[in-house]
């Protein structure tokens, strides 16, 4: 791995770009949440989903879910970053705030815990998920939004 590309590795870079990750996350912004954050050929698994491949597929699925949210916002609980020969991987829980679509956001908030397995690599310069795993129960998110008919 050459040096530039070790930097951009490291704990507090990593950092900084989980933290970007996740207010970029919180815009409910598909588009620039996906374009920024994953690499064009991404294998994403999502809870008890089938792994999907592509940034494009990827997006569609991020853009339905966001359509029926308020607002999602991330609190990183701790991270580890692993570097173990040409692989790179990011080790993430995080306490996720979730509010339905036309939900009030001061008494109607969903939590709950989720993890994030993420292979990183670079892409146009940039650190990207080049393969994720996010293991999370969103089944009160998902019976809100049943009963709002969203």
């Amino acid at each position: 791995m050459a040096a530039a590309e070790q930097n951009l590795f490291s704990r507090p870079h990593i950092e900084a770009w989980l933290l970007d990750f996740h207010a970029t996350s919180a815009t409910l912004d598909a588009e620039a949440f996906l374009t920024n954050f994953f690499a064009e050929a991404v294998e994403f698994r999502y809870a008890n989903h089938p792994t999907i491949t592509g940034r494009d597929t990827v997006k569609a699925g991020f853009k339905a879910q966001f359509a029926r949210l308020e607002s999602m916002v991330h609190e990183i609980v701790y991270f580890d970053v692993v570097e173990r020969e040409s692989e790179v991987k990011l080790y993430q829980a995080a306490t996720i705030h979730y509010v339905v679509k036309e939900d009030d956001a001061t008494r109607d908030v969903i939590t709950v815990p989720g993890f994030l397995t993420g292979w990183l690599g670079t892409e146009d310069g940039r650190v990207k998920l080049k393969k994720v795993e996010i293991y999370v129960d969103v089944g009160e998110v998902e019976k809100r939004m049943v009963e709002k008919g969203l």
